[in-house]
């Protein structure tokens, strides 16, 4: 939400407006409308948006890469029946995440603007956080 409207180096508006305007409209598109995104001066060209973007990325991958082994682990040593269940359950959640949040995300998006999915996702997260904090401190022996 953070990043900059800040396009890369190469970044001509000219071809972006011709290349959009030649696009047939998506299945998407036809279904929920024309999303209206502003595009970026290209006087503001630079690589701050490409590297803010990467100070960004690159936790997040470590993390995302991190959690899913660390969930598994810590939800089969919980189970004390079929650790094959608690799995597929597992599973089957994030299945539907992976459905369901770009949708939701793409209705915020058309709805409240470029940066409010991000915005709104960070602060689900920090609210996430906090729970997480205070749920373990509150079962630690």
């Amino acid at each position: 939400a953070l990043t900059p409207a800040q396009p890369h180096p190469f970044y001509v508006e000219r071809i972006v407006i011709n290349a959009l305007r030649d696009l047939d409209p998506s299945a998407t598109e036809m279904m929920i409308g024309r999303l209206n995104v502003p595009l970026p001066d290209e006087t503001q060209r630079g690589l701050g948006g490409i590297m803010w973007l990467l100070v960004a990325l690159i936790p997040l991958t470590i993390g995302a890469g991190m959690i899913r082994p660390a969930l598994n682990s810590l939800m089969v040593t919980r189970a004390q029946g079929d650790s094959g269940a608690v799995l597929g359950v597992s599973a089957s959640f994030v299945s539907v995440a992976n459905a369901v949040a770009p949708l939701i995300g793409a209705l915020i998006f058309q709805a409240a603007g470029v940066t409010a999915p991000f915005a709104i996702g960070g602060v689900i997260m920090l609210a996430l956080a906090v729970i997480a904090v205070r749920v373990v401190r509150l079962t630690a022996p």
